[in-house]
């Protein structure tokens, strides 16, 4: 047997006795059997007994795999819960997969129903961070009130050790007891040493758990509750890291210095610079005049002319994604003479045209306001897990990322904007705050000319032009995808929006384009638009956001408020009114001044014969970069909201001479 064969035989082998310890299913007692209302809140539809997770590396060949044996049983009591928890769905990665599968119902009575073997269904799905996963689904059967459900499965973490692993205590459902027990790695990595931080849970020490494993348990969790406009997941949940170091990481001030003069030597190594980034760096900046102009320049250079590997706008195929190998650590005059590269070998390619002009370039380790905020405590480069490039320009740094896809110019991602940056030197490397960008970067102009109908049916064309961050979203949503599906995902939210809704001739524009904003068009047809009695027609002006749901309808909350930046709305929307009607309500919804942090304006007129109506509608919000707000100001946020959600909705009628 040659030696490829024989490692997929052991890595076979270890699977399957996993698979065979996990047909072993745990007694359920009588007591939990007959229990009819819940142990830790008392309105729960559900709560889970046990979430226990059995974790560990393995080595086989070329793949590095880390091994996560689940095993989940929950109490169900109303009907609520069995239609929510009857339905189950494991997400993961695209590098992951889902093996040994076994689940059973208990029904009140003790009757035992399996789980079908050919139960399950996987698919693909992209999370509303834009993040794409997979998931396997399958229903638990006979699942009544007062039942039990449990299922067992084994997650494949491939070309990943157990390292870096987010350990959760807090799931959908109020937790009796979750325990995770870790077998320490099996690469022996001297000096390492196994840490975790702990995320809204008491920091405790590993226990010993059962054959050579690290135990951490924790009892009676509360569920998770998901609230608009929270802060990161991870940030307000119950969770722990687990992670390797050889670092003393009680001084955070002696860590990040040297963290930041590593950076900084190991960046400096990559910085070759030749004939051909000089006379490239030079014809480039050549056509700046100011420093900010140079820069811009060179950034724009990277972003169009080199072809990001990772982007689906390179146009390149999975197959010839396969094909291209890269050095590790590649030289700034491949990447230009290529004109491929990771994003990261594109930003190293900036830092070399801009160093080769005359700037002082450097590397920056940056925080992702999407997954954890960031400070300085947490002592590990893996809360810093995006980069830039930090540039010097008298005594104030600006920072770049070309590498990033569609980023306008002067801009970083929403996630990096405002947060702080480890700038990399080789003596005092220093924590700065990163650019951010104002309200009005980030427009959103929707301009609408209709006609209403006398049966109260709208029509006409529909034109919306994005710029910064959400233009940046929206073609990295759409870039890989046909006309057809662009189209059927602008239909699909209409339809949500507005119901019976008829779309058609739609374009996109710049979808692809790194610069230009991403525009889109279409014409519309909406029948029953107004409602019609007798003699008058009741319409809502604001086309584009009717059907839009409050965006705090919960009376009290729970977790901070966090807007991901600062936007601005601009609505411009012409009706021409039916022939014949008259405006007998012609009041217009009040404008407000929200404080300091923006403003909200509506003007609504006629033309002299009342025959076209102008609705104007322009809504500032996050101005001086104001987008994070405590819980306790969540009264103040509600109501500025609820009142703007009432003027969006203002109603007005047209009576028939």
């Amino acid at each position: 047997m040659c030696t490829r064969n024989f490692t997929r035989a052991i890595a076979f082998f270890t699977l399957l006795n996993l698979s065979l310890n996990a047909a072993d299913w745990a007694p359920v007692s009588p007591a939990d059997l007959s229990l009819k209302t819940p142990k830790l809140d008392p309105k729960a539809d559900a709560e889970t007994m046990l979430w226990k997770v059995n974790i560990a590396d393995e080595i086989h060949g070329d793949d590095v795999q880390t091994l996560l044996r689940h095993y989940v049983r929950t109490k169900v009591y109303t009907q609520r819960g069995v239609e929510k928890y009857s339905d189950v769905e494991l997400n993961y990665g695209q590098d992951a997969s889902i093996v040994f599968l076994e689940g059973r119902t208990i029904k009140p009575d003790g009757t035992i129903v399996e789980l079908k073997k050919n139960a399950t269904r996987q698919r693909d799905i992209v999370k509303t961070s834009g993040r794409k996963l997979r998931a396997t689904t399958f229903q638990m059967p006979s699942v009544e009130p007062g039942a039990v459900v449990e299922y067992q499965y084994t997650e494949v973490r491939h070309k990943q050790l157990a390292n870096y692993l987010r350990l959760y205590f807090q799931r959908d459902t109020p937790s009796w007891e979750i325990i995770y027990q870790v077998k320490p790695l099996s690469i022996p990595m001297s000096g390492y040493t196994m840490r975790n931080f702990a995320f809204n849970v008491p920091n405790k020490e590993w226990e010993r758990g059962e054959a050579g494993y690290a135990k951490m348990a924790m009892s009676n969790m509360p569920a998770f509750v998901e609230e608009p406009d929270a802060p990161p997941e991870d940030q307000i949940r119950a969770w722990l890291l687990l992670f390797y170091s050889n670092k003393d990481l009680r001084d955070p001030d002696k860590f990040w210095k040297e963290y930041g003069r590593n950076e900084y030597r190991d960046f400096k190594k990559l910085l070759k610079i030749n004939d051909e980034i000089k006379r490239t760096a030079n014809e480039v900046a050549a056509a700046g005049g100011s420093p900010e102009e140079k820069l811009q320049l060179l950034a724009d250079f990277c972003r169009t002319k080199i072809k990001n590997i990772y982007s689906d706008s390179s146009g390149l195929t999975a197959e010839a994604r396969a094909k291209i190998k890269f050095k590790d650590n590649v030289e700034p005059a491949d990447t230009l003479k290529s004109g491929i590269g990771t994003s990261f070998q594109i930003n190293v390619l900036f830092a070399a045209l801009a160093t080769a002009a005359g700037f002082d370039a450097r590397k920056a380790r940056i925080p992702d306001s999407e997954d954890v905020l960031f400070h300085k405590t947490l002592t590990d480069g893996y809360f810093l897990s995006s980069y830039d490039i930090a540039i010097k320009s008298g005594e104030k740094w600006t920072f770049f990322d070309p590498g990033s896809p569609y980023l306008q110019p002067g801009r970083l991602r929403w996630q990096e904007e405002g947060q702080w940056a480890l700038v990399s030197d080789d003596k005092e490397p220093l924590f700065v705050q990163a650019q951010a960008s104002p309200p009005a970067a980030n427009t959103v102009k929707r301009t609408a000319k209709l006609k209403l109908e006398e049966d109260g049916t709208l029509a006409g064309t529909v034109t919306v032009e994005m710029t910064g961050h959400g233009s940046q979203i929206m073609k990295n949503l759409l870039d890989s995808d046909s006309e057809a599906e662009r189209e059927k995902y602008l239909t699909d939210r209409l339809k949500e929006r507005l119901g019976a809704v008829e779309a058609s001739n739609v374009k996109m524009e710049n979808v692809t384009d790194f610069l230009k904003p991403y525009r889109y068009s279409y014409a519309v047809k909406i029948p029953g638009y107004a409602q019609r009695t007798g003699r008058r027609l009741f319409f809502q002006p604001s086309f584009f956001t009717k059907g839009v749901s409050a965006r705090f309808p919960a009376a009290e909350r729970k977790h901070d408020i966090m807007f991901r930046y600062g936007f601005v709305e601009d609505d411009q929307v012409t009706i021409e009114l039916p022939y014949g009607f008259k405006l007998e309500n012609a009041a217009r919804p009040p404008s407000s001044k929200l404080g300091q942090v923006g403003e909200y304006a509506v003007n609504i007129r006629t033309d002299e014969q009342q025959a076209n109506l102008f609705y104007e509608r322009k809504f500032t919000w996050g101005n001086e970069q104001k987008t994070y707000f405590a819980a306790s100001a969540y009264g103040a946020l509600k109501q500025a909201f609820d009142m703007m959600h009432e003027a969006d909705n203002h109603t007005m009628t047209l009576r028939k001479e």
